[in-house]
């Protein structure tokens, strides 16, 4: 793979976040000339989610037995790159609910498990790059949730919405104005719990190459709900992807992500909803503000005692 610019100018140290659906990810550099070499993966075809520090993301289909080159397009001020709009009216569709509702009744309660795992974290915040753990001498980074970790954001999303308004300070980069459940990482599993279906509309199902994908809007705005969508492989009702926006009426600050799920069984056909690549972005003024790219492995799910 190459990476260059508009021009044709190389791209240096652009990060590659490489997928296969049901396989691993992996982050990989290009060097200072914007290539990336051969990639150890089972795939033949993966997907990947190219950046770098104020350039726009491009996602492709890499075929590596062929010659890729990406050229990625300058950030702009505004958010149209990554803004999640609705597709049609914010109300109910019988058939979308009912596809949702056959959807989440394979999946389980993340409120009964353990849930550990591996990531690497590529980080920019005000266009500095501040973490990059997959440089560091330690690779993955352990990363995990208890169920009383997801009790806790289940009782906070049932009483204050999907996001909540920062009353002090916060060492975490992705909370501005308000805190965000890390939807794009462990909480992921809280998208397929009651609290979801509950606060949200499913306005329609439309076709895809990728699979159904059904649409989502909010019950009621005022809770930091979220616009977006899931596609679902009908085949075996997993969820494949998701991306998401926080509702903004005051238009101060908004937030979205997206990620590539993973397939997890747990409790015999039972599935909890965990990410192998996932994306986090905060904005304010048009402008974004902190962005994260992140890829998972090694996820261990047990039922808590």
């Amino acid at each position: 793979m190459e990476i260059a610019d508009a021009t044709g100018n190389p791209i240096g140290h652009a990060q590659v976040l490489v997928t296969a659906i049901d396989g691993p990810a992996t982050i990989l550099h290009s060097g200072a000339q914007g290539k990336v070499g051969p990639m150890i993966l089972a795939a033949d075809t993966v997907i990947a989610v190219v950046r770098s520090i104020c350039f726009q993301p491009a996602t492709v289909e890499w075929i590596r037995s062929i010659p890729l080159r990406v050229v990625l397009e300058p950030i702009t001020t505004t958010l149209s790159a990554v803004e999640v709009r609705a597709i049609g009216r914010c109300r109910d569709d019988a058939s979308a609910r009912g596809l949702w509702n056959a959807v989440a009744a394979t999946y389980a309660s993340p409120g009964n498990y353990h849930v550990d795992g591996e990531s690497q974290l590529f980080a920019v915040q005000d266009g500095r790059e501040t973490v990059s753990h997959d440089q560091s001498p330690f690779g993955y980074q352990p990363r995990f949730v208890r169920a009383a970790g997801f009790q806790f954001v289940h009782r906070r999303i049932q009483s204050g919405g999907w996001r909540w308004p920062l009353t002090g300070t916060s060492i975490d980069p992705s909370a501005g104005l308000y805190e965000y459940p890390a939807l794009d990482a462990e909480m992921a599993a809280m998208l397929t719990d009651s609290l979801f279906a509950a606060s949200h509309r499913f306005s329609a199902v439309r076709q895809s190459e990728s699979g159904q994908v059904i649409y989502f809007c909010p019950q009621d705005d005022r809770r930091g709900a979220l616009t977006g969508s899931f596609t679902i492989d009908t085949g075996t009702l997993r969820i494949i992807s998701a991306n998401w926006q926080y509702s903004s009426r005051d238009g101060r600050e908004t937030a979205g992500g997206s990620a590539i799920f993973a397939p997890v069984s747990v409790a015999g056909t039972r599935q909890l909803l965990l990410p192998v690549t996932s994306d986090f972005w905060r904005a304010s003024g048009g402008i974004l503000r902190y962005q994260r790219s992140t890829a998972f492995r090694n996820w261990q799910v047990r039922p808590s005692p």
